[in-house]
């Protein structure tokens, strides 16, 4: 202390300082070094430090203990780094009265470096070594900017990028892939009375919507990153909507599951099990851990394993499937130890075959001035039929005019029928 003092009489620096100044190197790095053996646990996203104290001389005691603490990812802050470990930049710090510390809210599998410096209440500080510690590996994040396009009748393609956040050592991403028949509506409209409209098809058209969808979501993503922290003054508060319920918080969600009210009333979409989606043909159950223990859903996963795709690959073909047939996907990433994370789910339509939807087999039969068409419908036709349309005329009579008949779909029978009654003698074409 008496060197400090005289230093500053030296330099003429006013010598105004506190008991404490004068026993240590200010906030930045201790006089004396010490070791303290240090016992750590460590959980996904906390530690807990505790620390054995030295004894101390003259009646000295412990007055508190100052914890540093900052990511280590590239394992380059030591002891022997004291510029790194003696600045302040990037670390942060937690005062305590007792020799141990809870740390909360650190990210997972990440490298931690710390340090911690003692008061004591004869105004001497010391500082330990630099040491380290590892949080435990979690989930996955889902893989981002997923996409899935039809190549041909029998082939989809997928694409997609890593997750923003592996949190641990990726393995490999699983995919679940469950096919969507079409709704037979043939019971529920008369095609024939009620025949598709071009206003009609606009909206009927799913491959538009999706490709609109799909727009959309590009154009809102542009948009985000453009934009900037809104001023939490504007947004609306979580008071005014309190009345939505947890059955029914989805409308107040865009489709990357983000709250449009500056707080985030989707998040737990990532982290409880959502209601079971249900199809004719499996039970999936989408959740943060997929972890499937619903009884009905394990009968599904003995039904329909995962493709499990290389955790190098950011791109998947799907082959051999139905023509013209929607396909609902299940996306996730694993980590080592089958930890999976949250699901992202996409869907798509194979492309129509050729000659799927061709009628082969047409036979007539003629008594008097009546016919009977007869045929077999397609055997896997692209999509639903929901009636036909049989078009005859005379061809042995210049310019005459076709004719056409409507006949709703029969469900009860391949072979389907049409009388044709009181027709003029001479030759027809039908089809």
């Amino acid at each position: 202390p008496n060197e400090i003092k005289t230093l500053a009489n030296l330099t003429n620096i006013p010598s105004n300082f506190s008991q404490l100044d004068v026993y240590a190197n200010g906030d930045q790095s201790a006089c004396e070094y010490i070791d303290l053996k240090f016992t750590v646990s460590v959980n996904v996203v906390n530690a807990t430090l505790k620390w054995d104290l030295l004894q101390l001389q003259n009646n000295d005691v412990y007055i508190g203990f100052t914890v540093y603490y900052t990511e280590n990812r590239k394992g380059n802050i030591s002891t022997f780094n004291s510029k790194i470990a003696c600045s302040e930049g990037g670390w942060e710090s937690h005062f305590t009265s007792n020799n141990s510390i809870f740390l909360v809210n650190l990210k997972p599998f990440t490298r931690y470096a710390y340090y911690i410096k003692t008061y004591q209440s004869s105004m001497l500080s010391t500082q330990t070594p630099v040491h380290n510690f590892t949080t435990l590996p979690s989930e996955p994040e889902e893989p981002a900017n997923l996409e899935v396009t039809a190549i041909d009748d029998q082939t989809l393609n997928l694409t997609w990028s890593k997750p923003n956040r592996i949190n641990g050592i990726l393995s490999h991403y699983q995919l679940y892939v469950v096919e969507e028949p079409d709704i037979d509506i043939q019971r529920e409209r008369d095609y024939c009375l009620h025949s598709r409209t071009e206003e009609g098809d606009k909206i009927d058209d799913r491959d538009e919507q999706i490709e609109k969808e799909k727009a959309d979501s590009a154009n809102r993503n542009r948009l985000i990153e453009k934009c900037t922290c809104l001023n939490k003054n504007e947004l609306v508060t979580e008071e005014e909507v309190s009345f939505l319920s947890m059955d029914v918080h989805l409308p107040i969600c865009d489709l990357q599951s983000q709250s449009k009210f500056g707080f985030d009333h989707c998040k737990h979409l990532l982290y409880e099990p959502l209601t079971l989606i249900e199809s004719k043909s499996a039970v999936i159950s989408v959740e943060k851990r997929s972890k499937l223990t619903h009884n009905t859903v394990k009968k599904a996963r003995n039904s329909y394993k995962p493709i499990h795709i290389d955790a190098n690959l950011t791109k998947y073909k799907l082959k051999k499937l139905k023509h013209f047939t929607m396909y609902v996907l299940y996306f996730s990433a694993c980590n080592e130890g089958n930890m999976c994370g949250p699901v992202r789910q996409s869907f798509a339509r194979t492309k129509k075959q050729l000659n799927a939807d061709d009628i082969s087999s047409v036979t007539t039969k003629v008594e008097n001035s009546n016919a009977l068409v007869e045929w077999v419908e397609p055997r896997r036709p692209n999509g639903v039929v929901v009636a036909y349309n049989i078009e005859y005329k005379k061809v042995d009579v210049e310019h005459s005019k076709p004719r056409v008949e409507c006949l709703s779909r029969n469900k009860q029978s391949a072979t389907k029928r049409l009388s044709l009654a009181n027709l003029l003698p001479g030759t027809y074409a039908v089809r």
